[in-house]
């Protein structure tokens, strides 16, 4: 796993939903030496890398109607999806891969063989989705933790496609935990209209 920060700045539509824009900045990194099950894996080796940076715009809905703790709801959870895109700029190293296990003549060879003809995308459409729980320390001020996943609409988020499992797409998630300050308003709960979250990490 690695460190993830960002920000993101909302917009409170009503009681039951957000609007909001998200940049997070990251690392993704895989490598198979890391994993004993199955145990060709750390026959093929195969490792990468990449810096991400994501834009994206998501739609926020708390189902308990409780976006500007209207309800006195201290503990509130809720549900965001959306759509954005994603910066990268991989790098994937396969010269520890075993040719005495994976020949010249194997599926894995011949799909490294196309995948190292390929040049890694530079950028990639996702849908981040997830839940969080956001818990209001008062009028203003509240923190929150979010599980999302994001579906990349590519195989080659490693580097890799054929030399693995080209039918399936990659996708990858995040835990955050963030800080958020609520501007505007009165300073009653429930009179705030914009929810601006300064800090994730």
């Amino acid at each position: 796993a690695s460190p993830v920060f960002g920000f993101s700045v909302s917009r409170v539509l009503s009681p039951y939903f957000a609007v909001r824009g998200n940049a997070a900045f990251g690392k993704l990194r895989g490598n198979d030496a890391a994993y004993s099950n199955p145990a060709w894996r750390k026959s093929r080796t195969l490792n990468f890398s990449t810096p991400v940076t994501e834009l994206s715009a998501q739609l926020v809905w708390n189902p308990f109607g409780n976006n500007s703790n209207e309800l006195g709801m201290r503990l509130t959870p809720y549900l965001f999806a959306g759509a954005g895109a994603g910066f990268l700029s991989i790098a994937r190293d396969y010269s520890k891969m075993d040719t005495t296990v994976f020949s010249s003549g194997t599926k894995a060879q011949t799909g490294l063989r196309q995948d190292a003809a390929i040049v890694p995308p530079r950028s990639l459409f996702a849908l981040p989705a997830g839940a969080g729980l956001s818990f209001y320390l008062g009028p203003r001020w509240s923190l929150n933790y979010e599980l999302a996943f994001r579906y990349a609409f590519s195989d080659y988020l490693d580097g890799f496609s054929n030399v693995a499992n080209p039918a399936r797409k990659d996708f990858y998630h995040s835990h955050t935990v963030g800080l958020v300050y609520r501007f505007g308003g009165g300073s009653n709960a429930g009179s705030d209209k914009l929810g601006c979250p300064p800090l994730k990490y």
